[in-house]
């Protein structure tokens, strides 16, 4: 994705980095919105990069996260909706993938705990143009959430 994103756009600045370790190449409070889309529950210690991520947040800045949705993951592997589980999944690619499970009561904390209120929150639903390109996984999503968006502000 960085490589395609090179591409399409070479003015950019795109860097490969491990949300595990600090953006110390980055100064506090320097961003007016920060995008995180489908990357949260892989990241092991979400609580520190949620931190890092409102270190370089303006004051009047916004943090945007979405992720699959926690009652998706629960219908998909089952066992106690409440219980914080590492998922093993393979994808449709074939690409073997590890991701975090957890109640939206615990997301909740960690993104209070990092200096953020949730502002809102938006649980799509699927574009008509879903349905010409897989019509099963269209009807789907219009009746079980596949994922969750929320709009974080620092508090």
């Amino acid at each position: 994705m960085v490589e395609l994103s090179r591409q399409l756009a070479p003015q950019g600045d795109f860097r490969v980095h491990d949300l595990a370790d600090p953006l110390d190449w980055l100064d506090d409070k320097q961003f007016d919105l920060v995008l995180l889309a489908l990357v949260l529950e892989h990241v092991d210690d979400r609580r520190a990069t949620l931190a890092e991520l409102r270190r370089v947040l303006k004051e009047t800045g916004a943090l945007v996260v979405s992720f699959q949705h926690p009652t998706a993951t629960w219908l998909s592997h089952g066992g106690s909706y409440f219980d914080t589980t590492l998922i093993e999944d393979k994808w449709s690619l074939g690409w073997d993938v590890q991701y975090w499970r957890t109640s939206l009561e615990q997301t909740s904390e960690e993104i209070c705990d990092a200096g953020f209120l949730i502002e809102r929150i938006v649980e799509p639903l699927p574009t008509e143009e879903v349905a010409t390109i897989d019509t099963e996984t269209y009807e789907t999503l219009l009746s079980k959430p596949g994922f969750i968006a929320m709009r974080l502000v620092p508090r």
